[in-house]
C-alpha cells in the first residue's frame, strides 16, 4: 500500500514538473527534427520516423497545460496581496523579456544580413515587440519565417498572462472553476465556427488564444482542484483508476497517429480538445502517484526541463542554420545536423540559464509579494504565498 501524499508545497520548485517541461520540450524538438530531416523522404523507415513524430507539436500544449497551472497557482495563492499585480507583471517581464527580446532581435539582425530561406518570409517587427505576432499568422494564414515559428506560442501565453490575473482576482474562487469550464468549452466551439466559416484559415484555428485557451485553462483548473483539500484526498484515494484512465487514453493515440497531420480538421476538431485533458490528468498524477512523479523527476529529463525557454526559442533556428551551413541535401545529412544541433543548443542555454536568465529572475525577485489579509485559497488550502515560486 502506497503511502499518503501530503498536499504539494507550491512554496517550493516541485522537481516532477521540471520532468514534465523537460518532456514537452523533448516532443517539441523530437517533431522539428525528425519531420525536417525525413519530411520529404520516400522510404519506410523515413515514413514510420515522421508519423513516430508527428504528434510531437502536441508538447506545446503541454507547456500551456503547465503554464495555466503553475501562473494560474501563483495567482490564487498571491490573490490577497496588496501588490498582486505589480509582483506578478515585474517577475514576469524579468522571466520573459530578456531572452525573448534577445533572440528576435538576433533573428531580425540574420534576416537584414542573411537571405536564407528560413529567415523569409519575416513577420513585421511590432508584432514580434508587441507578442501580437500569432495576429499577424492568422490574418496572413501562415506561421512567416522557419526562424520565428516558435514565438507563436509565447504570444498566446503573454496574451493568458494580461488576462488570467484579472481573472483570478475579479471572480470568487468557488466560481472560478466554473469560468474556466465554460473558457475550455468555448474555445471548442471558437474552433469549430472558425472552420465553418472559414475552412482554409487553420493557423488562426491553431494560434489564437481565444482558440487554444482550453489547455491554459485547464491548467488554471487543475491548480484549482490540487488546492481544494477534500479533492485533494479524494483523488489520492482513487490514484488507480487515475493510472488506468491515462493507459485508457494513451491506447487511443493510434487513432491520432493515423491522421497525424496538425492542420487537419480531426487534430483542430478533436486533438486540440483531448491533449489538453490527458495532459492535465498526466499532470495531476505526476503529484498525487508517486510512481509517475519517480518517472519525472530523472536528472536528466529535469536538468532539460530548467532550461526549456531558451531550447524552445533555439533548437529550430540553431538546426536551420547548420543544415544551410552545412549544405545538407540528404536525410543523412539531416540527421549529422540534428545530432550536432541539439547538444550545442543544450549547451548554449545552459550558458544562458547561468550567466543571464538567472540574474534577471533574481532581479525579479526582489519584489515580494505581500499582503494585508490572506487569499480565501490560502487560507482554504494552508499554503504560504510562493517564494520563490515554482514557475519562476
Amino acid at each position: 500500500m502506497e503511502a499518503t501524499l501530503a498536499s504539494p508545497d507550491f512554496s517550493k520548485r516541485i522537481p516532477q514538473l521540471d520532468g514534465l517541461r523537460g518532456l514537452a520540450i523533448g516532443m517539441v524538438i523530437y517533431f522539428h527534427y525528425i519531420t525536417t530531416t525525413f519530411g520529404s523522404s520516400r522510404s519506410l523507415v523515413a515514413r514510420l520516423l515522421t508519423r513516430s513524430a508527428s504528434l510531437g507539436w502536441t508538447g506545446v500544449d503541454l507547456f500551456f497545460v503547465l503554464s495555466g497551472f503553475l501562473i494560474g497557482g501563483i495567482l490564487m495563492d498571491a490573490r490577497g496581496s496588496a501588490n498582486y499585480f505589480r509582483v506578478f507583471y515585474s517577475r514576469r517581464a524579468c522571466r520573459i523579456f530578456p531572452v525573448y527580446f534577445t533572440f528576435v532581435a538576433l533573428t531580425l539582425l540574420g534576416a537584414a544580413l542573411l537571405r536564407w530561406p528560413m529567415f523569409a518570409p519575416s513577420i513585421p517587427w511590432p508584432f514580434q515587440a508587441s507578442f501580437t505576432q500569432n495576429l499577424w499568422m492568422a490574418a496572413h494564414n501562415t506561421l512567416g519565417s522557419r526562424a520565428l515559428w516558435p514565438t507563436w506560442s509565447l504570444a498566446v501565453e503573454e496574451q493568458f498572462y494580461l488576462l488570467l490575473p484579472l481573472l483570478v482576482y475579479a471572480v470568487k474562487p468557488s466560481r472560478l472553476p466554473w469560468i474556466a469550464g465554460a473558457g475550455i468549452a468555448g474555445a471548442a466551439v471558437i474552433r469549430l465556427g472558425l472552420l465553418l466559416i472559414r475552412p482554409n484559415l487553420v493557423i488562426a484555428a491553431y494560434t489564437l488564444l481565444p482558440c487554444r485557451m482550453n489547455a491554459l485553462l485547464m491548467g488554471t483548473l487543475a491548480a484549482w482542484f490540487i488546492r481544494q483539500p477534500r479533492l485533494w484526498q479524494k483523488l489520492l484515494s482513487k490514484r488507480n483508476d487515475l493510472r488506468r484512465a491515462l493507459l485508457i487514453l494513451l491506447g487511443c493515440l493510434p487513432l491520432f497517429l493515423a491522421i497525424p497531420a496538425i492542420d487537419s480538421r480531426f487534430e483542430i476538431l478533436v486533438g486540440l480538445n483531448a491533449f489538453p485533458v490527458y495532459y492535465a490528468l498526466l499532470l495531476v498524477a505526476s503529484l498525487a502517484d508517486e510512481r509517475i512523479g519517480r518517472i519525472l523527476r530523472v536528472r536528466w529529463l529535469m536538468n532539460l526541463g530548467g532550461i526549456a525557454y531558451f531550447v524552445y526559442l533555439v533548437h529550430y533556428p540553431m538546426f536551420g542554420l547548420l543544415i544551410h551551413a552545412m549544405g545538407v541535401r540528404t536525410a543523412a545529412g539531416g540527421i549529422v545536423a540534428a545530432i550536432i544541433a541539439l547538444p550545442l543548443t543544450i549547451v548554449v542555454a545552459q550558458v544562458s540559464w547561468k550567466w543571464f536568465e538567472k540574474p534577471f529572475i533574481r532581479l525579479g525577485h526582489k519584489v515580494h509579494y505581500s499582503g494585508r489579509r490572506k487569499s480565501e485559497f490560502q487560507r482554504i488550502a494552508h499554503v504560504a504565498t510562493p517564494e520563490p515560486a515554482v514557475a519562476e
